[in-house]
């Protein structure tokens, strides 16, 4: 399913730049997004910059570790 998660991973980009970008206003020079789970910010003054630094976050190896289950946690549920 690397596929799946590529398309997932780059819709959340995109909506990730876009919210930020309409939240920041047309008068905002430069949009900073925060990511709680791997703690990197990103910064820039341009929508599509913003997606694609996200989307190669979102591929990057140190979100996947950061956003996956422990075996034992995945095998109990929680």
């Amino acid at each position: 399913m690397p596929g799946f998660r590529n398309r997932l991973h780059e819709q959340l980009a995109r909506r990730t730049a876009r919210d930020a970008f309409r939240k920041a206003g047309p008068e905002a020079a430069e949009v900073t997004v925060h990511c709680d789970v791997t703690d990197v910010t990103f910064t820039s003054t341009d929508e599509d910059d913003l997606c694609t630094q996200l989307e190669a976050h979102y591929k990057s190896a140190e979100y996947r570790m950061a956003t996956q289950l422990p075996m034992h946690k995945q095998r109990s549920g929680n």
